[in-house]
């Protein structure tokens, strides 16, 4: 008897064990909808999935908006575009820096751009400094920042008979506006996007360094005889002195004397050197060097330059 009682104890207990370790099963639920549709547009129901939907919505009329407005941008662009200032490098075009000022006054681009800050440094070629600005370009509802940078090492304005002169030498004023220019560059192609292949847009091809090298730069001053020489270097000598010694801004003000509107209305840049006058310029400019090569005339210069960067 007690032996029986032992083996129904030892069943029992197995059994708990058992019922232990080993719990019902929950009740599964079928989450399938009855209808195929209706889980979707339970979803589309509820309040965050429209709230997304309708500024997806909006986030697509808005950029097609902006990409029609950008369209009627760059048709007005091709229509007012000037060749002689559409650059072409290998096998990009851009316009240059005078299209660019004209380009945000006749489209009413808003420049954002802070004052240039200096920056000096040292190398092995001596002491030098650079000036940069950071700013946005704005225009309806496009807005892209840019940045703009220049050196007392710039060709334009370090060289001297090609060699470098000492960064003393430049006035700082000029770099600075350097700077404050190309971040106006920058924004202007950057916002419309005028850095470009050469067959983007109608009508306008570019013109390659090559091109203006061989018509702006074609070195003159070979064929002087003494006394076209002559003058050529009274030129050369009295740009330097109203610019104080300063070559970059003698150029500058060598190539505004020389610019002229031809009789077809179109715009044609100076020559930056006296060496690519041509004989005829040479002998136009010693003749009326008693007004064109003046200090009135080069204040008149200045205060125009002064205005394009304003």
């Amino acid at each position: 008897m007690a032996e029986k009682n032992d083996k129904d104890l030892f069943n029992n207990g197995a059994a708990a064990q058992v019922a232990t370790v080993e719990p019902d099963e929950p009740e599964v639920i079928d989450v399938e909808p009855q209808n195929g549709d209706a889980g979707q547009a339970a979803a589309e129901d509820h309040p965050l999935a429209l709230n997304i939907k309708e500024q997806a919505q909006l986030a697509i009329q808005e950029a097609q908006d902006t990409m029609q407005f950008f369209d009627g941008l760059r048709t007005l662009v091709v229509s007012r575009a000037r060749p002689n200032h559409w650059i072409r490098f290998g096998d990009r075009i851009r316009p240059d820096g005078s299209e660019c000022v004209r380009l945000r006054t006749l489209l009413n681009i808003e420049m954002d751009i802070t004052p240039p800050e200096r920056s000096d440094h040292e190398d092995e070629r001596g002491k030098y400094y650079e000036y940069h600005c950071t700013g946005r370009a704005t225009l309806g509802p496009m807005s892209i920042p840019c940045f703009g940078a220049a050196s007392s090492r710039t060709k334009f304005f370090s060289k001297k008979g090609g060699e470098y002169v000492d960064a003393r030498e430049i006035n700082p004023s000029f770099i600075a506006k350097m700077a404050w220019t190309d971040c106006l560059k920058q924004g202007v192609r950057g916002l419309l996007a005028l850095d470009i292949n050469p067959d983007e847009l109608k009508g306008i091809t570019g013109q390659s360094v090559r091109d203006q090298t061989d018509k702006f730069q074609r070195d003159h001053s070979k064929n002087d005889d003494e006394e076209q020489g002559g003058e050529r270097a009274f030129i050369r000598t009295s740009i330097l002195e109203l610019a104080g010694q300063q070559e970059g801004q003698a150029s500058a003000f060598l190539e505004w004397t020389t610019t002229f509107t031809a009789k077809d209305g179109k715009h044609v840049r100076g020559k930056k050197t006296t060496k690519t006058l041509t004989q005829k310029q040479v002998a136009f400019l010693y003749k009326n060097r008693n007004k064109d090569l003046t200090q009135a005339k080069y204040a008149e210069f200045t205060k125009a330059q002064e205005a394009v960067n304003a």
